[in-house]
């Protein structure tokens, strides 16, 4: 998927597959945080966000589809997961792609 088109030249990114994940830093202690996934595998998955200590958030995506999430998370890093279980036999390859800014 593509880089979204609002997003930075200091947004970071990651590609992660079956129970990955990736802990981007948030750059400002009061600003706002734009997480933004995209589905890029061919079953539906869980995305996990988490910023610091803090309960994590969960965000249902089927294939194809994308979800941003804003966060004031007070300069802590914030952690995004794919918890979705790959199943090689049913050949459910669950994959995110993450940008970070």
């Amino acid at each position: 998927m593509p880089k979204p088109g609002d997003s930075p030249e200091k947004a970071k990114t990651a590609l992660l597959g079956s129970w990955e994940a990736a802990t981007f830093p948030t750059w400002t202690f009061w600003g706002r945080t734009a997480v933004h996934v995209y589905n890029t595998g061919n079953t539906p998955v869980t995305v996990s966000f988490q910023a610091g200590a803090a309960q994590p958030a969960y965000v249902f995506l089927d294939a194809g589809e994308d979800h941003r999430e804003y966060g004031f998370w007070a300069g802590f890093p914030v952690t995004v997961t794919n918890a979705t279980q790959r199943d090689d036999a049913q050949q459910q390859l669950p994959q995110i792609e993450t940008w970070v800014w």
